[in-house]
């Protein structure tokens, strides 16, 4: 065979698809094999939680640190109190947003049949109960585990806020009931 011939049969536009044809299928193979879409898709998510999550309790933190110094230097004890009750509620919708963040994006994703299911594994995946199914379809089961760690560490980020705001919580408790000496 001559080099044209050979030439010819490379350049030959069959021979060129099968070869893009195996590329393709190996490529879709890798993705399957190491879960990539899930991967990415729940690397991308946890990102906007973390961010959601850091935004929130920046916020609720802020707010709580400078209104409880401020009735603090007001000897409003009681108020103090209710302003930390008032954080735990808004630290709390911030889980909630967030697991509908989640559900929502596994839904718009054709992850979930409907947005009560996304919302019930949502919910129990992110909060680690892990009550009821995997909903997942195949190739999206390391969704899951994202999903959990998204949650664990949010909780964990947020018992560290919470326990910063204990300190002033504690200090106008016992400076309501008369507690604190001054030494």
């Amino acid at each position: 065979m001559t080099y044209l011939a050979q030439a010819g049969s490379i350049a030959d536009p069959i021979t060129i698809l099968k070869s893009q044809s195996a590329v393709v299928e190996s490529a879709q193979a890798f993705m399957a094999e190491y879960d990539l879409p899930d991967i990415v898709f729940g690397g991308l998510m946890m990102i906007l939680i973390l961010f959601v999550h850091g935004f929130t309790m920046a916020m609720v933190n802020r707010y709580y640190v400078w209104e409880s110094a401020r009735l603090l230097s007001k000897k409003l004890y009681w108020l103090v109190e209710a302003i930390f009750y008032l954080s735990i509620v808004c630290i709390m919708m911030a889980h909630v947003l967030e697991i509908g963040i989640w559900s929502y994006a596994i839904f718009k994703a054709g992850l979930a049949n409907n947005m009560r299911e996304a919302v019930i594994f949502c919910g129990n995946t992110y909060t680690t109960v892990g009550y009821g199914q995997d909903i997942l379809p195949v190739g999206w089961k390391l969704l899951t585990t994202i999903i959990a760690l998204s949650g664990m560490f949010c909780f964990a980020w947020t018992t560290s806020v919470m326990l910063g705001m204990m300190k002033i919580y504690q200090e106008a408790r016992l400076e309501r009931r008369g507690l604190v000496t001054d030494d």
